[in-house]
Order: C-alpha cells, then structure tokens, then sequence
C-alpha cells in the first residue's frame, strides 16, 4: 500500500470519529510543509505567509503569536 492510500486511510478514520483532531492534524501538516518549503527558499517562516489561489480561495498563515 502506497503512503497516500495509508494516509488517506488514517484521515479518514480520524474524521470518521472526531471531526477536530483531523483538522487540526491535517491543518499542523499543511503550515509546516509551506513553512518548510518558504523557509527552504530563503524566506522566514515566521512571519506572514501569503499564497495566491489564483482562481481560487487565496490563503493567508499569520505570523506566530506571541505568548505572554
């Protein structure tokens, strides 16, 4: 089985019982591939991330929050 097929399986069996922990998981490994890959491209993964959907929804991650 192909790391797609197992991933799809384990999100699926994720969402299928609890809706929040998927999006949180699938939420966490989305911003840190794209802070991967503009920290990859010389960019800082800190601050404001801004990517344009083109056609689609555009898609802003803010920059950390600073904890008091």
């Amino acid at each position: 089985m192909s790391h797609e097929e197992n991933f799809k399986i384990a999100i699926n069996g994720i969402a299928s019982s609890n809706h929040e922990t998927a999006i949180s998981l699938l939420t966490g490994a989305l911003v840190g591939l794209i802070e991967f890959l503009v920290e990859g491209n010389g960019g800082d993964p800190k601050k404001e991330i801004m990517i344009d959907g083109g056609e689609n929804r555009d898609l802003t991650i803010h920059a950390n929050k600073e904890h008091q």
